[in-house]
């Protein structure tokens, strides 16, 4: 291949459309800042040094000088080129490298959360299975027969006792198992009962179990606990045995009075006769014998004799032989007896006294 230099007009022009450069070392390209780029022709080629330390080469096409991407990464499978604000670098990208659309939001539960709120079953397609509620369906899916019947236009659902297994006696107004009055027994394993209020007309109740509980401890209640029971002597009244809250003692009203189930009235008798008194805690009767009488020590009540001592209004301390009780004015105290005295002793008493 031949080359032409042609000096006044700066450039070389080989004898083919390819000019081979053959040399092992490199190809120097012009150099300089945006001020110093010439000329502005199409295909020019340089090195932009414009920032210090941040060379890049460009190249002018189309009218303009563009710069040539460098990659300063090694590339691998799947990589893209991505500009740091420095260089390009070859590098995996994720979604937080593309920005957001105006329609296509990524996901948050923030952005879920707002969306969903404005969302209900209306704006969700009802499958082939798994069926919305409406009360039509559900009344459409309930039936009965025989002594059951159903109407599906109101949900009510009646027993008609077409079979007779139960049936109204005139003569009480109840009904009955098949056949009038005969009982009617139900076998369950557990059996909850829940009501503002549940009444049990019967005349005899039996409980086999041995423990009845009432009332409830899981919240603080002030209310008295125990059985209120009715009875008629001439006027309805109610009666109360149970815990007096207030007092934590057990308490029988007679003639009660129940505000917000808690009770007063007047206060009834016990019948003790088959109770002793030894099983009064404050009373010790050990050893107690014929003709004893109970006497408080400060502690109990025990068993013990009795003197002229323990009376109220005598005090006989330390008597004499002979003397007798006097009053004294305050109490019954020993004196002096008149026994032995002669007629004498008593005239001269008496003429001392003024007699």
């Amino acid at each position: 291949m031949s080359v032409n230099i042609d000096h006044q007009k700066n450039s070389i022009t080989p004898s083919t459309t390819t000019l081979d450069i053959d040399t092992t070392g490199s190809l120097v390209l012009p150099r300089g800042t945006t001020v110093q780029r010439y000329p502005s022709a199409e295909g020019a080629f340089r090195v932009n040094i414009q920032n210090t330390g941040v060379y890049y080469p460009e190249i002018y096409l189309n009218s303009g000088w563009n710069e040539v991407v460098q990659v300063s990464e090694t590339p691998s499978l799947g990589y893209f080129i991505k500009h740091d604000g420095t260089k390009w670098e070859a590098t995996a990208i994720t979604s937080d490298d593309v920005p957001e659309g105006t329609t296509n939001k990524y996901f948050t539960t923030t952005t879920a959360n707002t969306w969903f709120a404005t969302k209900d079953t209306d704006d969700l397609s009802e499958g082939t299975t798994n069926l919305y509620f409406t009360t039509v369906r559900a009344r459409a899916s309930v039936s009965g027969t025989g002594d059951i019947s159903y109407d599906n236009s109101t949900g009510v659902i009646s027993f008609n006792n077409t079979s007779g297994y139960v049936k109204k006696t005139d003569g009480d107004s109840w009904y009955h198992p098949y056949g009038g009055t005969s009982g009617l027994d139900f076998a369950v394993r557990d059996l909850t009962v829940h009501g503002t209020s549940t009444v049990i007309n019967s005349t005899i109740v039996t409980i086999a179990d041995p423990v009845f509980a009432i009332g409830q401890n899981t919240v603080t209640q002030s209310k008295d606990r125990g059985i209120e029971f009715k009875y008629n002597d001439g006027t309805a009244k109610i009666g109360f045995f149970g815990q007096d809250f207030g007092t934590e003692e057990f308490t029988y009203y007679l003639d009660a009075t129940n505000t917000n189930e808690v009770y007063g009235g007047t206060v009834g008798g016990f019948d003790l006769s088959g109770t002793s008194i030894s099983r009064l805690s404050d009373v010790a009767t050990t050893g107690a014998v014929a003709n004893d009488f109970l006497k408080f020590n400060g502690t109990t009540w025990v068993g013990t004799v009795i003197d002229l001592n323990d009376l109220n209004d005598v005090s006989a301390a330390s008597p004499s032989t002979n003397q007798v009780l006097k009053w004294n004015g305050t109490a019954w105290a020993p004196g002096t007896d008149i026994e032995g005295v002669t007629e004498g002793d008593a005239i001269a008493f008496a003429i001392a006294l003024g007699g």
